[in-house]
């Protein structure tokens, strides 16, 4: 690649930028040479006017003598002194022209060294890391070769030679016509008036040497000024080349810096992604410990161990702080001194509170009589209408397949595959509520019903089952199985305020990953993301409920409190729930799920629900 100049030649001697490119605020080497050239070429073409006006003069004084001559010839008989006189002016007529003919070819080689230099100037350089165009290569050498043609073309020697020759001849002719005509007093008068003239051409003759030698001095200062043009541009081009080679140098270490600072800023940001993502996992943590002291002491938010403000904080906060043998520590902020002032508080309230010390409850509750308000069958033989409604309460609580119902698919791991078809199941809704006058399922509270204790402000669950009176009668599999699953919101009093007022929580359960991973492969994998990937799964995903064995009996009055084992799985959760869903699959009671179903709505007499409580007093 080349860089076009776009210059233009403003003289036989050199090139002119264009006025845009601004003035120059110093002249390199180059220009300082061809100044010097140009007055060296004035000074050679002062020298050759001088010269061709020594010749025109010369011309002038032949002529005068030829015209003498040729009266002389017409009166004298003896014409052998003049044929010489006229021999010699011959001589000096063709050394007069053999002059001129120098001196224009003297002024025809100027011209064209001065193009010589103009041509020697690239109009094509080399831009930074790039050399000269092929074109443009052969432009110094075409200059030189012109420069050379000033010795080999001027033909000085030929002047020289012919002047001498005429010279000589004339100082004869000057001799022979002084010894003729020196007895021939008639000739004298001629005789003088020729000789005066010879003399004037010998002296003519003599001073061509001295301007024919400041010609020769011109061009030879002129070949001195060639040779200086020709050392400062090879100068040049040599230090172009060094400059290409040290942009080429440069340019790649420059290229192998940006290459190693790209790979340390690549690995750089991806260490700090990588810390950044951990970073904000321990953040997670340390917000859902808050979450959960939050639910276990449900303090009044203007409380002074409320922790509002250190939700707040643990959001805004960017480092770690001081951890002892994975303890966290206080004096250097960070999620650590967060976390221990939540375990000094913790420490205290749980005392306080009576989370160390709940009260334990076991309660035997009927859907029956609780929440339906159907009454059991009486001796008189009424039972047959209060069963019926126990029946259709039963059947229209049936649908055909559990998978297509969005609480069940969110909450709930699925017991079957899509390619084993609809699973139909009976869904009983309903909700529970801890208030005074009202049994556990908000009705107006009845003798035989249920309640919780409205002076603590937490009654949460420890263990729960459920007991289907009658079942044996049905004939269906021995282990029928169901699922319990809080779907609406978790009801809190508040410990620490002087009146109960009530707080609302939106529980999530949510799958927590694990603190240690023991597989460290994928944490290894260039393509693992924590932010993305998490240590073992993503803080998206929920914690689904499983189903867990439903017990019964033969129609007894109590249920055999040795058999029913009770199930932990919702332990922590509140009692007091907007919304619950007691699910039975068709799948665990007969081959025919739907038959199965049937024939439990029409045999069991009753569903009870065993929950074993812990409550806290609060303060």
């Amino acid at each position: 690649s080349s860089l076009a100049l776009p210059v233009r030649q403003s003289s036989a001697y050199a090139f002119q930028a264009p006025a845009d490119w601004g003035n120059r605020t110093s002249y390199g080497k180059l220009q300082q040479i061809l100044e010097a050239d140009l007055r060296e070429r004035i000074d050679l073409e002062t020298a050759i006017d001088t010269y061709v006006a020594f010749l025109e003069e010369l011309e002038v004084s032949i002529n005068q003598l030829d015209g003498v001559i040729f009266f002389a010839q017409k009166k004298m008989t003896d014409q052998t002194a003049l044929k010489f006189a006229k021999r010699a002016i011959e001589k000096l007529k063709v050394a007069k022209e053999a002059g001129k003919d120098a001196a224009e070819k003297t002024k025809e080689v100027v011209s064209e060294t001065a193009d010589g230099t103009a041509e020697s100037v690239p109009t094509a350089l080399p831009t930074l890391g790039f050399s000269i165009s092929p074109g443009d290569t052969l432009a110094p050498v075409r200059g030189i070769a012109k420069f050379t043609s000033v010795v080999t073309k001027v033909a000085t020697k030929v002047a020289s030679v012919a002047f001498k020759v005429a010279k000589r001849a004339l100082q004869f002719s000057l001799e022979q016509l002084v010894e003729d005509f020196a007895d021939e007093e008639e000739k004298i008068n001629d005789a003088k008036e020729i000789n005066g003239l010879l003399v004037q051409l010998v002296a003519l003759a003599g001073r061509e040497e001295p301007l024919r030698n400041a010609i020769g001095l011109h061009l030879q200062n002129l070949e001195l000024h060639r040779q200086q043009y020709i050392t400062a541009q090879a100068e040049g081009f040599r230090l172009l080349r060094e400059r290409e080679a040290f942009n080429k140098v440069m340019a790649a270490s420059v290229q192998q810096n940006r290459y190693q600072d790209m790979v340390f800023r690549l690995a750089r940001n991806e260490a700090m992604t990588k810390y950044q993502s951990a970073f904000n996992h321990a953040a997670r943590y340390a917000w859902l410990a808050a979450r959960a002291y939050d639910y276990e002491t449900s303090l009044a938010p203007g409380h002074p161990a409320a922790p509002g403000d250190l939700l707040d904080a643990i959001v805004k906060e960017r480092q770690l702080g001081l951890w002892v043998n994975g303890q966290p520590q206080t004096g250097q902020g960070g999620l650590a001194e967060i976390l221990n002032h939540l375990h000094g508080n913790f420490e205290v309230l749980r005392g306080q509170l009576g989370i160390n010390n709940p009260q334990s409850e076991l309660e035997k509750i009927s859907l029956r009589s609780e929440l339906f308000r159907i009454g059991p069958p009486l001796a008189d033989g009424g039972a047959a209408s209060s069963d019926d409604r126990w029946e259709d309460a039963l059947k229209v609580r049936i649908v055909e397949d559990l998978t297509q119902l969005p609480q069940f698919v969110r909450h709930c791991r699925p017991f079957s595959t899509p390619e084993e078809g609809a699973q139909p199941g009976m869904v009983i809704r309903f909700s529970t509520e801890i208030n005074n006058g009202v049994n556990l399922f908000g009705k107006a509270l009845a003798a035989g019903d249920h309640s919780y204790s409205s002076a603590n402000y937490a009654t949460k669950i420890r263990g729960f089952g459920v007991w289907l009176e009658n079942y044996n009668a049905a004939g269906l599999a021995t282990t029928p199985r169901a699922y319990m699953v809080p779907v609406g919101d978790d009801y809190l009093r508040t410990s620490s305020s002087d009146q109960p007022l009530t707080r609302v929580w939106d529980v999530v359960e949510q799958r927590i990953p694990t603190p240690f991973t023991i597989n460290q492969s994928d944490l290894r994998s260039p393509d693992f993301m924590p932010n993305l990937d998490g240590f073992d799964g993503s803080f998206a995903e929920l914690r689904r409920h499983g189903d867990f064995r439903v017990y019964h009996d033969n129609g007894a009055a109590q249920a055999d409190d040795s058999e029913l084992i009770l199930d932990s799985r919702l332990i922590g959760r509140s009692v007091w729930n907007s919304e619950w869903l007691l699910i039975i699959p068709g799948a665990n009671l007969d081959a025919d799920p739907m038959a199965g179903l049937t024939r439990l709505a029409e045999t069991i007499s009753d569903i009870k629900l065993h929950f074993k409580t812990y409550s806290h007093q609060g303060q």
